[in-house]
């Protein structure tokens, strides 16, 4: 399982970008960089560029994720993608070893309700930025994942011919029938655009429009 954006904007949100090696605690051993990467490879005055820390986060993000996915098998748990992506964005702040006390031996709701011990910095005093944290990755682990019928062709035709109506209405009438507006509303993109190049198509073809057909199978 690979981290949603959901969980990428938890951790964006309170990692913050930094482009030159700091020590947020002074008495830590390294350095941290870019999207809160942190590690021997960043040292003193380091600098990168937004690519490379992006780079970082990407690579982050996959120690992390495989970390979740043992610390969760080793714990017997399933995870939905909520949950999956809550996990790793505690243990990119807490660290893997938190992450297996965290899991180790609880339930789903135990779980939920122990991530929020984990909000104090080195000196063991609450922090509110690690309040609010915790309280978004418990608030999105215990989301569960509504599943939407897929996308037909015929929906998205009769929401072309304004069977819907428009606007908020159309979103409602469209939910309401078990689909997500998220979803039609990129098919119906993806219509469009190829309605477009079909007609842009026919432009350049011309007078030759009838044998470019004649040609499709």
């Amino acid at each position: 399982m690979k981290t949603s954006d959901k969980g990428k904007d938890i951790i964006k949100k309170f990692e913050g970008c930094r482009l030159t090696a700091y020590k947020p605690v002074a008495s830590e051993k390294y350095y941290t960089i870019g999207w809160g990467h942190y590690g021997a490879d960043v040292t003193a005055n380091m600098t990168i560029s937004q690519e490379k820390a992006d780079e970082f986060l990407t690579l982050d993000l996959e120690k992390f994720e495989r970390a979740v996915s043992a610390a969760s098998r080793g714990a017997g748990l399933t995870l939905n993608q909520n949950q999956f992506d809550a996990l790793v964005s505690f243990s990119y702040n807490c660290g893997e070893g938190n992450l297996k006390k965290l899991v180790s031996g609880r339930t789903i709701p135990e779980i939920a309700e122990a991530m929020l011990l984990y909000n104090k910095g080195a000196d063991k005093k609450v922090l509110a930025g690690l309040v609010e944290r915790r309280k978004l990755e418990r608030e999105l682990f215990l989301t569960g994942i509504k599943t939407y019928k897929p996308v037909t062709p015929e929906l998205v035709s009769a929401v072309l011919n304004n069977k819907y109506g428009t606007g908020e209405p159309r979103k409602t009438a469209i939910e309401k029938l078990g689909y997500s507006y998220v979803d039609v509303q990129s098919k119906i993109n993806q219509v469009l655009q190829y309605a477009n190049d079909i007609q842009n198509t026919k432009k350049l073809a011309g007078d030759y429009w009838d044998v470019v057909m004649s040609r499709v199978k």
